[in-house]
């Protein structure tokens, strides 16, 4: 019976961290950003979809590239540098991380994709690259380099480890 519990926790706090807490770390990322570069913050939303809408007249082009930036780069950071020591912390970081890397996987493809001549519009990083249409190359690099880093850093991390510990397994 313990067993079920952790087993419903574990689904509820992954579930609760996937719905709630990696979108408000992605759009107070572009939030964050848009207000660091003078944009305004017109609409900010979590349901029924995450969504930030931003007044950028007057912001430079580097700023407008750094607010779609800003939803990618705020959640990864986030779970790299936090390291929560209780099993519930490290999980729901964990969560945060791994949809983090499957952001810049997604990225990574728009941006193959986009070369190829196919467009997916409402992604940030076509967002970012319709203003810098030579930064495919680059943000290609920076974006396989996070998404490396990010893969040794869950291997090293020994995910099955602490979730066999924390079901007694070992």
């Amino acid at each position: 019976m313990k067993d079920a519990f952790k087993i419903t926790g574990i689904f509820i706090i992954g579930l609760f961290t996937a719905v709630m807490i990696y979108p408000v770390l992605h759009e107070a990322g572009h939030s964050l950003t848009a207000l660091t570069v003078g944009a305004r913050i017109v609409d900010f939303n979590i349901f029924p979809l995450p969504s930030v809408m931003c007044d950028v007249i007057g912001v430079e082009d580097v700023g407008i590239a750094a607010i779609g930036l800003g939803g990618i780069f705020l959640p990864y950071t986030v779970s790299f540098v936090l390291n929560p020591r209780s099993f519930w912390g490290w999980y729901s970081n964990f969560i945060v991380r791994c949809i983090s890397l499957l952001a810049l996987c997604i990225s990574i493809i728009c941006i193959i994709l986009r070369a190829n001549g196919k467009y997916m519009q409402k992604e940030d990083v076509i967002q970012v690259l319709n203003v810098f249409e030579s930064g495919s190359v680059l943000l290609f690099a920076v974006f396989a380099i996070m998404l490396i880093y990010g893969v040794i850093k869950i291997i090293t991390d020994k995910p099955l480890r602490r979730v066999s510990a924390y079901f007694e397994l070992n």
